[in-house]
């Protein structure tokens, strides 16, 4: 279905479009086969990045790349487009972003969302003592919940399809304490580069949440103001999808922008950290078994406001 992405006589402009409307469609990116179409157009846009010397194009170029989570491709596309466009605030955020460079002055309207990825915040044993617990918590994880404005939090599987620890199963036990302790170490360098105000380990309210067979998370922002996410799971890994997308957000209407996101993969033993103003969401789960060990699990670090 994505052959569209390595006809090397395909313009950016369609290409994009292509895209959008393959997103928009309920394509399963969770095969094999899209994985390795993905991989065919990483490879196509290497090529693509040489020849460009326009800025519209680098531009679509990068949010593209940005969208199939090449944030290689798409650093380089926007650090050109911002010698192209010197002190264009939209380009400047983009370039952060991807480089993982402290946040300049955000954008006005719409802007992509930031985020601090850490790709080996667990070992590889820390990660097997997470999935271990979870395996001997499976009996209390329930039904995960939602929650709007003005609403309480409630069970709706049209929006999310997921299970979750209740928190006395998971604040009481020293993993929570153990967990905490190695964010601490981190928290400086995240303020830094999001532009946060000094964060405290005593904001954070701990929940970890599993996505089985069928689980998603529709595109929602949630009522904290800042999140982290620890990726954990089998090795090798028997599910496919699950990835993270960070929408492009309109802050002067306060909806996503369809046309934009960073795909984040939930790679074991990684972390994420973003700020829950911005639209998020799961993208569907397939599991290779119905064995619970074998789905994709987090455990979330939110920070609330003090």
């Amino acid at each position: 279905m994505l052959n569209w992405a390595v006809d090397e006589d395909l313009m950016l402009t369609e290409r994009q479009e292509r895209f959008q409307m393959i997103y928009h469609t309920e394509f399963d990116w969770a095969t094999p086969q899209a994985q390795n179409a993905l991989s065919s157009l990483h490879a196509q846009a290497q090529k693509s990045l040489g020849r460009l010397d326009d800025a519209d194009s680098l531009r679509r170029l990068g949010d593209i790349q940005r969208m199939n989570g090449d944030f290689s491709t798409a650093r380089e596309a926007y650090r050109r487009l911002c010698t192209l466009r010197p002190g264009d605030p939209s380009a400047l955020w983009l370039h952060a972003i991807t480089a993982g460079h402290p946040l300049p002055a955000p954008p006005t309207g719409v802007r992509a969302a930031p985020f601090v990825r850490i790709p080996n915040f667990l070992t590889p044993a820390e990660a097997a003592r997470l999935l271990s617990w979870v395996q001997d918590e499976s009996a209390h994880f329930k039904p995960a919940r939602v929650i709007a404005e003005g609403e309480k939090y409630r069970i709706d599987t049209s929006i999310r399809r997921g299970l979750a620890l209740p928190r006395r199963f998971f604040c009481t036990t020293e993993i929570s304490a153990w967990l905490v302790s190695k964010v601490r170490n981190l928290l400086p360098t995240v303020s830094a580069q999001l532009r946060l105000p000094d964060l405290d380990d005593r904001q954070i309210v701990l929940t970890t949440a599993a996505y089985l067979n069928g689980g998603y998370g529709l595109a929602h922002r949630d009522p904290v103001f800042l999140i982290g996410n620890c990726y954990f799971h089998t090795q090798p890994r028997r599910f496919f999808g699950g990835e993270l997308l960070l929408h492009d957000t309109d802050f002067e209407t306060g909806e996503p922008h369809n046309c934009g996101f960073s795909r984040i993969a939930p790679v074991s033993g990684s972390i994420i950290f973003y700020p829950g103003a911005y639209f998020h969401e799961i993208t569907p789960v397939t599991c290779e078994t119905d064995h619970f060990v074998d789905a994709r699990f987090a455990v979330s670090f939110n920070f609330r406001p003090r």
